[in-house]
């Protein structure tokens, strides 16, 4: 497809711009301190330098990069609603995959901000998790895939939809392991709830 260069050139300055003015140099690793020593020591990308390629020199670049080029995962789900004391409901996705046994490990997916397992960034995790061998699940906020049957949609101060699910998963999946992954406004969650 031809873009005509008056639209396409506004575009190519900015991003000219964004990789002369943004390049930054190699990012240092994480501090850590106290418990999380055993988890950084295990993780040997966690302890190097996060080295930026020199075509996506910053954020900016990075999400117009994927908007543009990422292609959906396509991944199938298989969905299940979950209804909160309050009565509200959430939709919890999962992808469609062979019989798992009831040991295999989880992975939660919070998406971030007015996203669900719709969007291409949740997608691309869930058919590699998936294809990895994991139970992967996505908590959809209230509201985003779901049906708003309350006043209460999710914000980053409400965890009660995440501790719903993990009891659930707890008593269903008791040998389990869970693991979890949250985005923006997902991660803020996925922290409170911790």
């Amino acid at each position: 497809m031809f873009v005509q260069w008056y639209v396409a050139a506004p575009f190519i300055g900015i991003g000219i711009a964004a990789f002369i003015l943004g390049r930054p140099g190699p990012v240092k690793p994480f501090v850590h301190i106290g418990r999380s020593d055993r988890v950084f020591s295990n993780c040997r990308r966690l302890n190097s330098p996060y080295e930026v390629r020199p075509y996506l020199s910053n954020g900016h670049i990075e999400t117009l990069f994927a908007a543009i080029f990422r292609k959906s995962a396509a991944v199938k789900y298989n969905r299940t609603v979950l209804t909160g004391p309050d009565g509200g409901q959430t939709a919890i996705d999962s992808p469609v995959t062979q019989e798992l046994c009831k040991e295999t490990p989880i992975v939660l997916l919070l998406p971030g901000l007015a996203s669900s397992s719709r969007n291409t960034y949740v997608q691309h995790l869930a058919a590699i998790t998936a294809s990895a061998g994991f139970r992967t699940l996505v908590l959809n906020g209230r509201g985003c895939g779901s049906r708003l049957s309350t006043p209460k949609t999710f914000s980053a101060s409400f965890t009660g939809d995440v501790r719903q699910l993990v009891v659930q998963l707890q008593v269903e999946y008791p040998q389990a392991p869970l693991f979890a992954v949250g985005w923006s406004l997902g991660a803020n969650i996925l922290l409170r709830y911790l």
